[in-house]
Order: C-alpha cells, then structure tokens, then sequence
C-alpha cells in the first residue's frame, strides 16, 4: 500500500524542438521540493522545465545564457 505522504515528481526539461534533454525522479515526503537540476552541459538557448506530479503538472520556460 502506498504511502498517501510520499509521492514521485518527475522533472524534465525540453530543448525547443521537443527534445528531452534532462531527466530526474525524485520520491518527496509532504508538499515541498527543493531540487537542482544541472544544466551546464546544455546550449544557450530556450528551454522548458515540465513537472508532474499525481496531483498535476505545471511547464515553465527559462533562458541559459
């Protein structure tokens, strides 16, 4: 049985054509995650960040310069 408490947040960031460029799983206990995901091996460039969770999913953009 699973523990209501825990939950898997998957992150991934996208390259402008779609591409996954990274990928990360994390399990957090509660209602707060602070992760870091290294992107210094990427191009400048747009990226995008999606996060998903059981309860949803949010994707948001960011620049690396």
């Amino acid at each position: 049985m699973k523990n209501e408490e825990w939950d898997d947040v998957t992150m991934e960031v996208y390259d402008v054509y779609g591409k996954v460029v990274r990928s990360v799983v994390e399990t957090c206990h509660g209602t707060s995650l602070q992760t870091r995901i290294n992107v210094s091996g990427l191009a400048e460039g747009m990226y995008f960040v999606r996060v998903t969770t059981e309860a949803g999913m949010v994707t948001k953009t960011f620049v690396k310069r």
